[in-house]
């Protein structure tokens, strides 16, 4: 089994609710952003082959 590390730098942000307006629905700008972030650490290190196999996801959060 191929295992992917990868560590997401600085402080945890949690996710907001989305903001229901009368012109739609949006993330707050900070969870925006820190999904944004999150997408481009861990697409620095994904694999040039898509993964086939089952994925077991765990997440070790430190303070």
């Amino acid at each position: 089994m191929n295992v992917l590390t990868f560590e997401i730098p600085g402080d945890v942000q949690a996710q907001q609710r989305p903001r229901v307006t009368r012109n739609g629905t949006f993330d707050p700008k900070e969870s925006k952003d820190y999904k944004s972030f999150v997408r481009l650490v861990a697409s620095q290190v994904a694999p040039e082959t898509l993964i086939t196999e089952e994925i077991k996801p765990y997440c070790r959060c430190l303070s």
